[in-house]
């Protein structure tokens, strides 16, 4: 049986600082799906922890500018943001947000 190369850490319903959960790793895709919470999660990142993230992927509730802040703070880390909704989610608040920066400026 081959071994499998991709390694998954995942925060089940625990409230942990994201900063004390990566411990310095790469991070080359992180998932945000956290109910309405999204920007205290980015903020929640220290500086050195933000160049080791190389995509992110988020499930935003729009409530009261939440999408624009969370693209915001997004793109003054460089990255490029998509936000779309899937015709499933039309009329409702929430948007799938897609940020992926380029590889070179990622640090591991």
């Amino acid at each position: 049986q081959k071994e499998s190369k991709v390694k998954v850490d995942t925060l089940g319903n625990q409230l942990v600082a994201l900063e004390d959960f990566l411990r310095g790793k790469p991070i080359d895709l992180l998932k945000i799906d956290v109910e309405r919470s999204e920007c205290e999660v980015l903020e929640g990142l220290g500086q050195r922890d933000w160049s080791r993230i190389r995509q992110i992927v988020a499930e935003v509730h729009d409530i009261d500018g939440g999408l624009d802040k969370f693209r915001e703070i997004l793109e003054a880390q460089d990255f490029l943001v998509v936000a779309n909704q899937s015709k499933e989610l039309k009329g409702s608040q929430l948007y799938n947000v897609f940020a992926v920066r380029d590889s070179s400026e990622t640090t591991e």
